[in-house]
């Protein structure tokens, strides 16, 4: 009499069937779907190469030591931000001189010019005047703009006239309010004092320098913005670039005209 398989041994043969029918339909279809899936993730990293290189990238849209428009040479260089903060450390070391006498911690100022003159400059109605408003003697206020602007001229990249615009207008405004001041509290010396100092005229005579050398990186950095407007005539952009945000407009505007 032929054997019978057990009633209970019969589903696990139909697993295996369908186990075996699993794989071989799996054996067909997952290589080919594979290979499919590779083949499109390279398209896509082919195109993406194509289209980095047919746009620049916003740190890589100019050289770092490039010329800045439109100017030929580069007006945020090292070499140029290092000679103005030399220039600025000078006249912060002078303001820091005369204000030691404003705080009583020298007894008289030298100057090899006018004599006691400096002196009656910093102790005039003007300069009490001032230190009224401020609480602070106007010497050590010019000792500290000027240590401001050694730290406004030592920050950022060599194209932070593109990259961060709004840096350099801190720079500007800060070598603006020198450059006025220094003028200012010359005139009041011959107007209103009727005395001169040394020391404050060669002080004076450092903003006014300041400002010619840092005439340049202000207006390459305005102009970049102004370029900016023109490619993509929107506020936000420029905005956005003013802040030091990507943008194409921004990549193309900092390209030198052809």
């Amino acid at each position: 009499m032929a054997s019978r398989t057990p009633e209970k041994d019969r589903p696990l043969a139909g697993r295996s069937a369908r186990f075996c029918l699993t794989r071989k339909v799996t054996s067909a279809l997952v290589p080919p779907l594979l290979d499919a899936w590779a083949q499109a993730l390279l398209a896509k990293s082919k195109d993406a190469n194509r289209a980095t290189a047919a746009r620049p990238h916003w740190e890589d849209a100019v050289d770092l030591d490039a010329a800045a428009p439109p100017f030929k040479k580069n007006p945020s260089s090292w070499s140029h931000r290092v000679a103005v903060a030399v220039v600025a450390a000078l006249g912060a070391l002078l303001a820091a001189y005369l204000s030691l006498y404003q705080l009583h911690l020298t007894a008289s100022v030298w100057d090899p010019v006018f004599g006691a003159g400096t002196e009656r400059v910093l102790t005039s109605p003007l300069s009490q005047t001032l230190y009224r408003i401020f609480h602070v003697p106007d010497a050590l206020l010019g000792a500290l703009a000027y240590s401001a602007e050694i730290l406004f001229t030592l920050a950022g990249s060599t194209r932070r006239w593109q990259y961060r615009p709004w840096l350099v207008a801190l720079f500007g405004l800060n070598v603006l309010g020198l450059a006025c001041g220094g003028v200012a509290l010359m005139a009041a010396q011959g107007l209103v004092v009727k005395s001169w100092c040394f020391w404050c005229l060669i002080t004076t005579s450092i903003s006014l320098l300041l400002a010619a050398l840092s005439a340049k990186e202000v207006y390459a950095s305005f102009h970049y913005l102004w370029r900016v407007h023109e490619h993509s005539g929107r506020f936000q952009v420029v905005r956005d670039a003013f802040w030091g945000r990507a943008s194409e407009p921004a990549d193309r505007a900092a390209l030198p005209k052809e």
